[in-house]
């Protein structure tokens, strides 16, 4: 793992939702990515397996972001809404 200073952490996500939604946004990806090669590489059940063996441990990696992901879907607690900006996500909702 790469050691990155919180500078460079902050000047590439400057708030903690930024940071959340692009973990997030990155490991979606890759779920969608996996679904388009396996369709190509495996025959149709083997793949949906596969992917779905993918989807749940994706799952499973989430529980525990449940109340991180909900300020990206609801949006700043009112009392900090002015220490940081609203999500670029909650713009495109």
């Amino acid at each position: 793992m790469a050691e990155v200073g919180i500078g460079t952490l902050y000047r590439h996500f400057p708030t903690r939702d930024a940071l959340i939604e692009a973990v997030y946004r990155q490991e979606t990806d890759t779920l969608i990515d996996a679904a388009a090669q396996l369709m190509m590489e495996r025959e149709p059940v083997a793949a949906l397996r596969e992917w779905l063996l993918l989807f749940v441990d994706f799952l499973d990696t989430k529980k525990g972001m449940a109340e991180a992901l909900s300020t990206l879907i609801r949006g700043p607690d009112p009392s900090t809404a002015e220490l940081r900006p609203a999500s670029p996500l909650l713009s495109r909702l």
